[in-house]
């Protein structure tokens, strides 16, 4: 999956994972917002969400320090994902091409 960290010289640091490609259509939009709703109100660490182009995005947002910006934080989250995406990436895909 394509995934984008992005830095400024802000206290705020973003891991944005693209999901899957146009995947929002009229036969799953509606189970489909419920079931990223409920991962949204079950994960507190990032959201998902659909972009002007109907691609569902998982973004996660951090918050990061000098020393943090070397990397630590970053990849612990990544951890943090790939595991979240082990357990819940065959529901969303289930969700999408049903």
């Amino acid at each position: 999956m394509p995934v984008l960290v992005i830095l400024d010289d802000s206290i705020y640091g973003m891991i944005r994972v693209f999901i899957a490609p146009k995947v929002l259509n009229k036969d799953n939009e509606n189970e489909l917002r419920i079931g990223i709703n409920e991962l949204n109100k079950t994960y507190k660490s990032f959201k998902y969400y659909f972009d002007n182009e109907d691609n569902l995005i998982l973004d996660c947002c951090i918050l990061l320090n000098e020393i943090e910006k070397e990397g630590n934080l970053i990849y612990t989250m990544f951890d943090v994902i790939i595991k979240h995406l082990n357990n819940e990436y065959k529901n969303l895909m289930q969700l999408i091409w049903k």
